[in-house]
């Protein structure tokens, strides 16, 4: 589960981590237009070096997380509640519709 969501979040960060340096990256595209195309692939390289370090960190903090709400959740082994922390953790905001047909089970009035 958590190698396949690091590849997705890696994806996800790599655009967030190119404008750190506005005045680099901006340089970079005009100079890879000119037909200069090492300054680019530096810094998209820089970049998705400091994704993959973000990445990780994030899914490190969140085997943390899972990590202590299984210690804090009180519920018998196996039962829906603690399949719920995997859905939890995969998708942080949901609702109870959501929450109850990714677990596969029925809502009581």
């Amino acid at each position: 589960m958590w190698r396949t969501a690091i590849g997705r979040i890696t994806l996800l960060l790599l655009d967030t981590n190119l404008p750190e340096n506005p005045e680099d990256y901006f340089r970079a595209l005009t100079s890879s237009r000119e037909g200069d195309v090492v300054s680019i692939v530096r810094v998209v390289t820089a970049s998705s070096f400091a994704s993959i370090a973000n990445a990780t960190r994030l899914v490190n903090d969140l085997g943390e997380v899972r990590t202590t709400w299984k210690a804090a959740l009180n519920a018998r082994r196996g039962s829906t509640a603690r399949w719920a922390l995997d859905v939890l953790i995969q998708q942080p905001v949901a609702t109870v519709q959501y929450l109850a047909g990714r677990l596969g089970v029925s809502m009581s009035p």
